[in-house]
């Protein structure tokens, strides 16, 4: 009879112990169950038991504090795998509703084509046409025939051009500073910043024009705002909040340029060699360095200033700020103040904690 009910619990054991199911709990429970047996059959001797269950004891606490500390790791790293799919989920989203985007654009850009290669021999077949016929036809029916040919290729034109710009932003909406070269140059790299579905703002004081303080050449300012928009544009291509405003105003008499956009901000190593070394934090995408090493060369044969201010808000993320104030300075406004400031490598180099709420407004009175 013994043996009869002892084979059905060793059964039990092993089909947990060769199917993988046992755990802490049935661990802690096969030792509790061992020290009950122990106790009833070994000799009643008070001393050998106390220290028997303080061995017991302890062990069993190990056990169960380990599964506590096993299961909250398990369920640490199940919620960061539902977090990376979510996250892979939604990323897999927008590329998909991208892609749908430019298959309908090349679509559509297709059908112009197909239009086109029959329009350009529709046409080509008409002037062959006209300029066979000119010799034997008089004059008025030539000009008759010639004016209707031009309406004809002027009404496609013009048809062909309403399709095209059907892709393009909406330029109306970009103040214009009446020099030619800065219009071109922000009008170019709005455009760009659309192709990357880009919302690129750009607004100005025209005291910033005005003002003394101002005296770089328009070219200079062409190829900065080229730069500036460049890098800004590398920076916010792959963003999930995808902004970039450019803005030239005057803070407190001071003329300022300034670049806020949405993208990640520099690295550590990049503030160090900004402006000595060739340094880009977006080298996969196409960054070189040669640009920030323009900005720095902007801003010593100016003698202004640099800010770069590492924002936590909902639009932007940092902004780069050019200041003529004649103080030729670099400043860097973080909260990862301490990080910075244990890797700096350099003396001109002036970091402030973004802790402390200062502002350019208020770095300008420094």
């Amino acid at each position: 009879m013994c043996t009869l009910k002892i084979k059905p619990v060793y059964k039990s054991i092993s089909t947990l112990i060769f199917n993988g199911m046992i755990n802490y709990n049935t661990a802690v429970c096969l030792i509790a169950l061992a020290t009950m047996t122990i106790e009833q059959v070994s000799p009643s001797d008070e001393h050998i038991m106390r220290r028997f269950r303080a061995i017991v004891i302890p062990i069993c606490l190990i056990i169960i504090l380990s599964w506590c500390r096993s299961q909250i790791s398990k369920s640490y790293r199940e919620k960061l795998r539902l977090l990376e799919i979510k996250t892979l989920r939604a990323s897999k989203d927008e590329d998909k509703a991208y892609i749908a985007k430019l298959e309908a654009e090349n679509k559509r850009l297709g059908a112009i084509i197909h239009k086109d290669n029959r329009i350009v021999n529709a046409m080509a077949d008409s002037v062959c046409t006209y300029l066979a016929t000119s010799e034997n036809s008089d004059i008025e029916a030539l000009h008759s025939k010639g004016l209707s040919l031009s309406n004809e290729i002027n009404a496609i034109r013009v048809y062909r051009q309403e399709l095209l710009n059907q892709c393009m932003p909406d330029m109306t909406s970009i103040p214009l500073t009446n020099y030619s070269g800065i219009d071109a140059i922000i009008s170019f790299m709005t455009k760009e910043a659309s192709s990357n579905n880009i919302v690129l703002k750009f607004n100005f004081d025209s005291t910033f024009f005005n003002s003394k303080q101002s005296t770089s050449s328009e070219l200079d300012l062409v190829h900065l705002f080229s730069d500036l928009l460049e890098n800004a544009i590398i920076a916010t291509k792959h963003a999930h909040g995808r902004f970039i405003e450019l803005s030239l105003q005057t803070l407190k008499g001071v003329p300022t340029i300034s670049v806020s956009d949405s993208g990640i901000p520099f690295e550590i190593d990049t503030y160090m060699k900004f402006g000595i070394f060739e340094a880009s934090t977006h080298t996969d995408e196409g960054g070189t360095g040669i640009g920030l090493m323009d900005i720095w060369s902007f801003k010593k044969k100016y003698h202004a200033s640099l800010i770069i201010e590492e924002m936590n808000n909902t639009i932007c993320s940092k902004r780069l700020s050019i200041l003529f104030d004649g103080k030729n300075r670099y400043l860097i406004v973080s909260n990862r103040f301490q990080q910075i400031v244990s890797k700096q490598t350099r003396s001109d180099l002036l970091v402030i904690n973004a802790e402390s709420n200062k502002s350019v407004d208020h770095i300008l009175s420094l």
